[in-house]
């Protein structure tokens, strides 16, 4: 297979069973049987889409799955899976030197779904992140859904739903998955290690496993001197340009983030300060400067991710 487009690769029991994924773990097994062709796995970044995707793979492949829809761990095809060899299960991904996915990975996924199973009752391809796809690769995978192999179960992996063609959302049947209440939340994070989740969690926008990732590394920190960079650009006492440079260093994209999501809580916090207060004429321009900019930083966000130089997009933002 070529790069990008690869036979197994995950291990059996990739992740454990994630608490805040059991809505959709018994709306995807309720009858697993007739299972839809085509699924859409989507929701926000840090929720474990990729890991419940695999997790539903090692299910249906599996010979003797358990009361639970679990895996059994021991069979030939778990053994497969487990060894990376499963010759039913094929997993599509940018290439390692692109940020895309092609035409050609999508021919050869559909190459590979045309083919009877090898050794499993059906076969299993993953797909992320889906938004990923350019233009000719979703019109080759529209081809697919629109006439799907009776064998072959596709999944989509996305955080981003509205970047796919409306006409691929329409052939898959959706899984959304939520971001879990804050008490169950934090209490996860607490049997993972993490003493004070509160900070990770508000940093992550209730994501536990993005939320975990920050905790442990030094993205807090980061996160610190960004905030900290917002109120002093606010002040006009900060060099746009200095905190673009190091905005880039420590991710553009994270940091549009971050930047997002303090605009959205000044937003909240203003829209909270009483009628008679928003009503006043200066106050109303500030909020509505306010939703302006809001959506200038946000499609910073999504153009962070393209072909634009990153430290002009900025600069440019910042200034």
């Amino acid at each position: 297979m070529a790069d990008g487009v690869e036979e197994s690769t995950a291990p059996v029991r990739l992740a454990a069973a994630l608490p805040w994924h059991a809505p959709a773990w018994t709306a995807l097994t309720r009858d697993i049987a007739r299972l839809p062709h085509a699924l859409l796995l989507h929701g926000p970044e840090g929720l474990g889409k990729r890991a419940l995707a695999w997790r539903l793979a090692e299910t249906l492949l599996c010979a003797q799955p358990g009361p639970d829809a679990a895996a059994c761990g021991a069979c030939t095809s778990c053994a497969l899976l487990q060894a990376g060899t499963h010759p039913d299960l094929l997993h599509v991904h940018p290439l390692a030197d692109s940020n895309v996915i092609t035409i050609d990975q999508v021919r050869e996924l559909r190459e590979f779904a045309a083919l009877k199973p090898h050794s499993a009752s059906r076969k299993l391809a993953i797909l992320e992140p889906a938004e990923a796809m350019n233009l000719n690769a979703a019109n080759a995978l529209l081809k697919v859904l629109e006439e799907p192999p009776g064998s072959t179960v596709l999944i989509l992996v996305t955080p981003r739903p509205a970047r796919l063609p409306a006409t691929i959302r329409s052939r898959c049947a959706q899984i959304a998955l939520r971001v879990p209440g804050s008490t169950e939340a934090a209490a996860w994070l607490r049997r993972q290690g993490i003493e004070d989740p509160k900070a990770p969690l508000e940093a992550a926008g209730g994501a536990p496993l993005r939320a975990l990732e920050l905790a442990r590394s030094g993205e807090m920190e980061r996160r610190a001197q960004v905030l900290e960079d917002i109120a002093r650009l606010a002040e006009g006492v900060e060099d746009p340009l200095r905190c673009a440079a190091r905005w880039k260093d420590y991710g553009t994209e994270q940091c549009l983030e971050w930047f997002q999501r303090c605009v959205s809580d000044r937003i909240r916090e203003w829209m909270s300060g009483g009628s008679e207060i928003r009503l006043k004429a200066e106050n109303s321009r500030h909020l509505k400067g306010l939703f302006q900019f809001l959506d200038a930083v946000s499609e910073a966000r999504m153009l962070a991710s393209g072909p634009l130089d990153q430290t002009l997009l900025l600069e440019d933002l910042l200034i």
